[in-house]
């Protein structure tokens, strides 16, 4: 692994509240710029971010945080376990180059992108994800942003004379078994009977499913954001192929020295659970959600002090609900946004309990290549604070495209009842999608 110069240069990042117009941070080989943008809504400008080679789009209903980044003048790729372990003295590294961040600088992205759920073996990721790393950030030379409480701002890097890393390229292979619900019921049957031999007590099973599609990533990001106001909806766009999807659920939200995550776990069809009267009442789900409250505190409590847990509720994702449990904690001295992402990643929610356990099961049964799909998205500020989400309710735009989809298997689970709500959580996805078909001359 070798630093290189950066690879490109383009438009910029997003920022906190600042009572002046303009702020402009010089250091000695780099200077971002921080104006008033004429745009009332970053999104105005999503087709001029998506012609970047390098662009990530973030729009968090819940925070009420929208922001466009594109143009890298600064990366980092890596394959290997120590990948968060490297990205965050790359970040240092580049958070030094802008010196003590002032106030305009809080809470404004300076770095986005994401990680893969599993670390990928030699040559590397496999089918529709040979070309992404283990781990891809980058520092935006254009950002427009805005938060919940002042105006829209744009952000602009002028030299590019950041320390980036360079990726050598992957090789494909794979192909998607053609009966799908078939095999994925069938696992479903072999899972449960793990669980009962006491292999493993909880594992999320996902599957890719092809669209046979070319799909407009603009036009589908903007129909995950009207169908899914309340969710973190996101695109991760990279020399030609789109990650895109509408979350549920934040891994972490670090703002001002407090961590907010929370469980997702337990889901029905909204439309046959009217209130939500049989999953509050369900012991199977009240087991699996509880598997990952769970794993989150426990998690929290190696890089946290006061963690609490917040009294469950039902929430509304497009065709389905969940249960959800918000918690909360403080971070011990020196602990940053990325120490949080090593320690939770990969929850219970994505890959079941006990989590060694229960990613080895995932590695040897599932039968193709998570990539991003399950992973954290999201973006850091100067100071290593940010926010990322678990990247779900997606699909991979490339030269084909492909949506992807888990449930949790515990004890006493149905693999049609599990097919099913694969397909409840996949159909808002799926009509986005195809909804964005481009029809070709």
């Amino acid at each position: 692994m070798s630093e290189t110069s950066p690879h490109r240069a383009r438009p910029a990042p997003p920022g906190a509240a600042t009572t002046a117009a303009t702020a402009r941070l010089d250091t000695g080989r780099s200077r971002r710029t921080i104006t008033e943008s004429s745009v009332s809504d970053p999104w105005e400008r999503l087709e001029e971010a998506a012609g970047a080679e390098d662009w990530f789009a973030w729009h968090d209903g819940r925070r009420a945080t929208t922001f466009l980044a594109w143009g890298a003048v600064a990366r980092f790729e890596h394959r290997g376990e120590d990948r968060i372990e490297l990205a965050k003295a790359w970040c240092s590294r580049i958070a030094e180059r802008f010196g003590e961040p002032g106030r305009a600088e809080v809470g404004l992205p300076l770095t986005v992108g994401g990680l893969s759920f599993a670390v990928a073996g030699d040559p590397g990721h496999e089918g529709c994800w040979r070309n992404w790393p283990d781990l891809s950030l980058f520092v935006p030379k254009s950002l427009i942003f805005r938060g919940a409480l002042g105006p829209c701002r744009e952000a602009r890097i002028g030299r590019a004379a950041l320390p980036g890393v360079a990726l050598l390229p992957t090789a494909p292979t794979s192909a998607r078994p053609e009966d799908e619900r078939g095999r994925y019921e069938s696992l479903v049957r072999a899972t449960v009977t793990a669980i009962a031999a006491g292999e493993v007590e909880k594992v999320v099973l996902a599957r890719a499913a092809q669209l046979g599609v070319v799909v407009d990533p603009v036009r589908a990001l903007r129909q995950l954001r009207e169908s899914h106001p309340a969710a973190i909806c996101y695109a991760f766009g990279r020399s030609g192929e789109v990650f895109l999807g509408a979350s549920p659920e934040t891994l972490v939200a670090l703002e001002a020295g407090r961590l907010a995550t929370q469980a997702v776990a337990g889901t029905t069809r909204a439309d046959r659970d009217l209130g939500g009267v049989a999953l509050r009442d369900s012991p199977k789900d009240d087991h699996e959600h509880q598997l990952v409250v769970d794993s989150i505190v426990s998690s929290l409590e190696t890089c946290c002090d006061e963690v609490k847990v917040e009294p469950r509720r039902l929430a509304r994702a497009g065709a389905v609900q969940h249960i959800v449990t918000p918690i909360e904690a403080r971070p011990r001295e020196d602990v940053r946004a990325l120490d949080i992402v090593a320690a939770l990643h990969p929850t219970a929610a994505l890959c079941g309990t006990p989590r060694a356990q229960a990613a080895r099961y995932i590695a040897r049964h599932e039968g193709f290549d998570r990539g991003f799909y399950g992973a954290p998205i999201g973006w850091l500020d100067a100071t290593g604070e940010g926010v990322f989400a678990v990247a779900i309710r997606s699909a991979l735009v490339a030269t084909e495209t492909t949506a992807f989809v888990g449930a949790g298997v515990v004890a006493g689970s149905a693999p049609a009842a599990e097919w099913d709500e694969t397909e409840a959580k996949v159909g808002p996805v799926r009509a986005a999608l195809l909804a964005a078909e481009e029809v070709m001359a």
